[in-house]
Order: structure tokens, then C-alpha cells, then sequence
């Protein structure tokens, strides 16, 4: 008697079928892909740590009640449904310069974009960011508009750049951590928590007149995302989670500050991130997620002091959290002078291939070489991350 085999699984679809449909995840088409997608994301955590960590991340203030969107592939001919691929998109506020005019708009980033191994190489991932692309220009609108997408590709920057996410400028200076600390740094004062939400205000009000200026004597087309207090409690999130997933103290530093003057200070928000595992020199990097000049016009060599000052005690941070490096994304010349002043050898690293900035513009009117105007994404740093 021949043996019993077991029954074959239905051949998958054409990623060109039109039973092919882009849909918000189930709750449980959610749990089955992070389970799949863990070993990709998890870090340094176990599995169940990191469900549990996407759930408390999922519960945060710019993430609940519908902030954060999964979504997935799937053929809808399959019972249960299948999914074929997924990703997730997080709403977020964002400001629009043109014309004159200042509008603050919509902006959906773009995350875990993810296919199981068994389902590579047959077009579901191209297929799934052409139906994203065009579910995201009307998606959680409201009364407003989405103006642009964005999303941070870790593999290179052709292959987003194919389905309409162009890549943008994408270096960082790298800083190394020390425990030496700074001839000035008496005049640090350390930010926690509870200062967060009051800069971050002030912040985007510097940030609203600097559009203002640029939608009034330029042509070009400007946009940001806002780096409000929701975006960077998300970031913040992370950090106490993995810390006692890890048996470390809770990080309480938030970043740093120089001058109490308003409208004279400066300072930086910061998190960090920890490796693949626990062990030294893992990758584990400080990120500024924000750094603010408030004296937009003030005198250049005191703003490079201010940052100067800044960047030593996040090099002072990083070698107590056993970061190997700091890191700050699309930096200013000043900020560049400032880090050269700590280590004389910092350029800016253009990177090629992990977190290359890319955007997606729904609007008109932008063109490169025909002479319409330029698409420039200003506040391009660690913190529209996604």
C-alpha cells in the first residue's frame, strides 16, 4: 500500500491577479505577522518580548485609535485569506509651505514592510507599495489632506524609488562615546521627561515661522514633518520597554539643554537604540532625534559652542548606556563645525543602502530639470523615523 501523503498546498497567486487586494490587518492576520516578521525587527529581544513590546508601542498617544495602521497583501480567493506580504503605516502632522501659504497637512510614514521567505521573488512586495501608494493619498484625511508619505528603506534606494519614494538626502555624522567630559559642560542642564512636551511646542512654533519666511519668498515647495511631543514620547517608548527586557536602569535622560534664556537656548532630544544582542560593541547608537537652534539669526560662533556642548554630553550618554556611537542625521554646517570640534576627523557619512529618507509626493506642480519647483524636505532628521 502506498503511503498517505499529506494534502499539497494551493499553488499562490499571480502577484498581477486581480483577487489581489491591499486591506487593513485582522487582529489576528496582525499577530501571525509579527510573528513572522520577529526575527527581521526583534533586536535583542525574545519573541514574546517584542509582541509585547509592538503592543505597548502600538498604545502610545501617536499610535492609538487608529494612529497606526497594518496592513497586508492578500488573496482574497483563499479561506481563511492569505497574506502574502504587509507593512504598516503610522498618520502623522506635517507642514506644507507653497504659493504663499502655510498649511498643516497629513503625512502617513511607512514601516515593517515584510514578505516571508516563501513568498520572495514573485512581485507581492512591488505589487503591495503600488496599491499602498495609492490607498495612502485619501487614507484618514479627514478634513484635511495627505500631502506626501515617507518611508526609511534599508535596501538601497532604487527599489522604493521604482514604486514613487524618492530617495532624499540621507548622511549622518557618527560620533564615538567618551567618558572625558567637555570644558563647558557645567552650563548643561539635563532633560527628562517632563520637559519634552514644553520644547516640543516651541519647536513647532519656530518651526510655523520659519515656513511662514519660506512660503513667503520662495518659490519652491517645502515640507516637515512636526516634531510634536506624540512623535517623540513614540520614540521614547522603546526605551524603558527594551531597558528591563535587558535587566538595565531605566533611561530617564531625554536629551540636553544650553542657555535658559527663551528665544537664546538650544537643545537636543535624544533615544537609543540597543543591537541584535547584548553583547559590547553591538551597534547599540545614541540617536538625536531632534537638535534646535532657537536664534535662528544669531551669531554663528556662540550657536556652534551651544551645539558643541550638546554633542559632548550625548558622548557622555552614550558611554554610560554602552553606546558605541552617536549619531545625527542630515546635520547643518554649524553642527558639523560643532562635532569637528570634538573629533576633528567628522565628515558626513552619506549612507547607501540602511535608513535612505524617501518620499513620496502627491501633489504637482515639482519637477527637477523642466524648471518647476523643487520638493524640499527640511527637519529630515532622526525623528520621522519610522
Amino acid at each position: 500500500m502506498s503511503p498517505i501523503s499529506a494534502p499539497s498546498s494551493p499553488p499562490l497567486p499571480s502577484s498581477t491577479s486581480p483577487h489581489l487586494a491591499l486591506l487593513p490587518s485582522t487582529p489576528s492576520e496582525q499577530h501571525s505577522v509579527l510573528l513572522a516578521n520577529s526575527s527581521a525587527f526583534r533586536g535583542p529581544l525574545t519573541v514574546s518580548a517584542y509582541l509585547r513590546r509592538e503592543a505597548h508601542l502600538a498604545s502610545q498617544a501617536l499610535t492609538c485609535d487608529g494612529g497606526l495602521t497594518g496592513w497586508v497583501l492578500v488573496d482574497t480567493l483563499a479561506e481563511p485569506r492569505k497574506v502574502l506580504c504587509s507593512c504598516e503605516t503610522i498618520r502623522k502632522r506635517a507642514l506644507l509651505a507653497r504659493g504663499g501659504e502655510v498649511r498643516e497637512v497629513v503625512c502617513h510614514g511607512v514601516a515593517s514592510v515584510f514578505c516571508e521567505e516563501g513568498n520572495r521573488r514573485r512581485g507581492y512586495a512591488g505589487r503591495m507599495m503600488r496599491e499602498l501608494g495609492k490607498v495612502l493619498r485619501t487614507w484618514q484625511a479627514g478634513e484635511g489632506e495627505v500631502a506626501f508619505t515617507v518611508l526609511f528603506s534599508d535596501i538601497g534606494k532604487k527599489y522604493y524609488a521604482a514604486y514613487g519614494w524618492q530617495p532624499y538626502p540621507s548622511s549622518h555624522i557618527a560620533l564615538p562615546k567618551t567618558s572625558s567630559r567637555h570644558e563647558s559642560s557645567e552650563k548643561i542642564q539635563l532633560l527628562y521627561e517632563s520637559s519634552v512636551e514644553e520644547l516640543c511646542a516651541a519647536d513647532e512654533v519656530l518651526m510655523r515661522k520659519d515656513f511662514e519666511r519660506l512660503a513667503r519668498d520662495h518659490t519652491d515647495i517645502y515640507v516637515t514633518l512636526i516634531p510634536d511631543a506624540k512623535t517623540m514620547q513614540w520614540h521614547h517608548a522603546r526605551e524603558p520597554f527594551i531597558a528591563h527586557e535587558l535587566n538595565l536602569d531605566p533611561p530617564l535622560i531625554k536629551g540636553a539643554l544650553m542657555g535658559s534664556e527663551i528665544g537664546k537656548r538650544a537643545w537636543c532630544i535624544w533615544t537609543r537604540k540597543w543591537g541584535h544582542s547584548a553583547v559590547e560593541d553591538n551597534g547599540n547608537t545614541l540617536f538625536i532625534l531632534r537638535l534646535v537652534i532657537e536664534d535662528r539669526d544669531g551669531n554663528e560662533s556662540e550657536q556652534i559652542d551651544q551645539v558643541t556642548n550638546l554633542l559632548a554630553e550625548a558622548q557622555l550618554q552614550a558611554q554610560v548606556w554602552d553606546m558605541r556611537e552617536v549619531q545625527i542625521w542630515n546635520p547643518s554646517s554649524v553642527i558639523l563645525q560643532a562635532a569637528k570640534r570634538l573629533l576633528p576627523t567628522a565628515v558626513f557619512k552619506e549612507r547607501e543602502e540602511d535608513s535612505i529618507t524617501s518620499l513620496m509626493w502627491y501633489g504637482d506642480g515639482v519637477g527637477l530639470d523642466d524648471g518647476s519647483a523643487k520638493l524640499i524636505w527640511l527637519g529630515n532628521e532622526k525623528y520621522g523615523w519610522c
